[in-house]
């Protein structure tokens, strides 16, 4: 699958996040075990920083070059601070059908737009509900639409969910606007008989905020995914890639990984220093744990959300039950 890494806090180098920790979001992208199956196929991040010109919009910057071999990338990680940043590595299965291109890369953010997304994983059946599905999105908002990914088609149906896009959104109106989003997506796999699953992992950042979605839609449509497969050994977990339908599931309830506290840096290897809640300066979530040290580390787990805003430099966090109701 794809790797995601957003960041909300206090001033860092792009640098810190991208490249320099021992499992940075560039080291996962050649150290994968799904490296026999899938391509490199573009990286993208959006970044923010306070006191700057477009302070409420990001700096985008995209490339379908993998990111090892990106010069003016490692040059604008390691001379660039970022207040808040949102960054995707895409991956690609190796068939003619896979559209290498700089508008497939992610995130996502229409012009205008505050809210950009990153997504990881995939809707089962969309070459089929493509058309479906953006009718289901307002015309304003698609003929923005210059890709051929499920993840922009997400990003459209979000987008039209809410009264006025342009704005600064808050929490809320983004949650609700994914909820409706997911139901459209079921209703309509559902009139058109798609079987499959859909692993909707959602990573959505403006200037204010940081919000993770791990989310997703199990064999025969359902929400409510039984099996526990957090708990899998080494061995089970290689097993597991023999059984294409288990692998699927293991994908599609793995957690999304969160790390908060301050002063995120390599001192005797790449650690955040813990902070009590009302202490916190920084969070990361990520697709895997940035370090080799997994301590401190927690997981948000299959059918939650968790969101970030920046409550005046001091990073507000929770973790929830994801609506749908």
């Amino acid at each position: 699958m794809c790797r995601v890494l957003g960041y909300i806090g206090e001033p860092l180098a792009i640098s810190k996040l991208i490249l320099e920790p021992d499992n940075s979001l560039v080291n996962q992208s050649y150290d994968s075990d799904y490296h026999h199956m899938v391509q490199l196929a573009g990286f993208g991040l959006a970044t923010w920083k306070k006191d700057t010109l477009t302070a409420n919009y990001p700096f985008i910057y995209k490339g379908t070059k993998p990111p090892f071999y990106d010069r003016n990338l490692q040059s604008l990680c390691e001379s660039h601070e970022t207040n808040l940043l949102l960054s995707h590595i895409r991956a690609a299965y190796y068939t003619y059908e896979a559209v290498v291109h700089e508008h497939n890369c992610h995130p996502f953010i229409f012009p205008g737009f505050r809210l950009a997304l990153a997504h990881n994983g995939w809707i089962y059946g969309f070459q089929e509900i493509r058309f479906p599905l953006l009718n289901k999105c307002r015309p304003e908002i698609i003929q923005n639409l210059e890709g051929s990914t499920d993840t922009e088609v997400i990003y459209a149906l979000i987008m039209s969910q809410v009264d006025d896009p342009t704005k600064d959104l808050s929490v809320d109106e983004i949650i609700d606007a994914i909820n409706k989003t997911v139901k459209i997506i079921l209703d309509v796999q559902t009139e058109y008989n798609c079987e499959g699953i859909s692993v909707i992992k959602l990573f959505l950042a403006d200037s204010n905020d940081l919000l993770v979605a791990n989310l997703g839609i199990g064999y025969n449509r359902q929400l409510n995914v039984p099996g526990d497969w957090q708990k899998l050994t080494n061995e089970e977990l290689q097993e597991l890639k023999s059984d294409s339908e288990k692998d699927a599931l293991y994908l599609l309830k793995s957690p999304v990984w969160s790390l908060k506290g301050k002063n995120f840096g390599d001192y005797d290897g790449f650690k955040m220093e813990s902070a009590a809640d009302e202490d916190v300066r920084s969070v990361i979530i990520s697709s895997e744990p940035l370090t080799e040290d997994f301590t401190g580390w927690s997981q948000v787990p299959f059918q939650h959300i968790c969101f970030f805003d920046n409550n005046n430099g001091n990073p507000k966090v929770e973790t929830k039950p994801f609506p749908f109701n």
